[in-house]
C-alpha cells in the first residue's frame, strides 16, 4: 500500500517518527484571538487539528488544511514531526489516551485506506472540524480508542471556543471526501 500520495505534505515529517507508539492523542481548537470570522460576514470559527503525542517532547501533527487545488479548496494533511507534545496556541484541547498500542503509521494507513485524506472543503473553506470529526469516528471504530470518544468530539466541534474564554454553538461544515 502507499503510504503518502499526493494529499499529503510530508516536507517536515521525520519518516522513522511513524513507527513510534502513539502516548496520548490530542484534538486541538487553535485561537482565533480576534474573534472575527472572515471578509464575507460568515462567523468565526476554529481551525482544529491532531497530535499524536509521542513522548514528552515530540509528537506529529495532523492537520487537514485547505487551499489546494484550481479553486483552493482541495485539502491536504499536512503532517510533521514537532519537537513539543501540542500547540501552545490552542483555545481547547481534547486528550484521549489510545486504547490499543499504536504508532502514527497505523493511523496513516487508516486514514488512506479510508481515502479520509482526499477531501474537499466547503465553498466557505470550512470543513476541519467534520474531517476530525469522522477520524475519531474512524479510529473509534477501529478500537483505537474508547467507545464513546466520537461522540465527545462531536460536541465540542459543533462549538466556536471564543478568546479568551467562552463558546457559542456552530453548525459544522461539511466537506466532501472525493474518489
Amino acid at each position: 500500500m502507499i503510504l503518502f500520495d499526493n494529499n499529503w505534505d510530508t516536507d517536515k515529517l521525520e519518516q522513522e517518527a511513524l513507527l513510534r507508539q502513539v502516548q496520548k492523542i490530542h484534538l486541538v481548537a487553535y485561537e482565533n484571538r480576534s474573534n472575527k470570522g472572515d471578509e464575507e460576514g460568515l462567523a468565526a470559527t476554529n481551525h482544529w487539528c491532531l497530535f499524536l503525542e509521542l513522548s514528552s517532547i515530540e509528537s506529529i501533527r495532523l492537520d487537514m488544511a485547505p487551499g489546494y487545488g484550481s479553486d483552493g479548496l482541495r485539502g491536504k494533511i499536512e503532517i510533521s514531526t514537532k519537537s513539543y507534545v501540542c500547540t501552545n496556541k490552542s483555545i481547547r484541547t481534547l486528550t484521549f489516551h489510545p486504547a490499543l498500542s499504536v504508532t502514527p503509521r497505523n493511523i496513516v494507513e487508516l486514514i488512506t485506506q479510508k481515502g479520509r485524506q482526499k477531501y474537499q472543503f466547503t465553498p466557505e473553506w470550512e470543513g476541519c472540524r467534520y474531517w476530525n470529526l469522522i477520524l475519531f469516528q474512524d479510529l473509534e471504530a477501529d478500537k483505537y480508542i474508547q467507545e464513546g470518544s466520537a461522540q465527545m468530539v462531536a460536541l465540542d466541534l459543533a462549538s466556536y471556543w471564543a478568546f479568551p474564554a467562552g463558546q457559542e454553538n456552530r453548525n459544522m461544515g461539511q466537506g466532501v471526501f472525493r474518489n
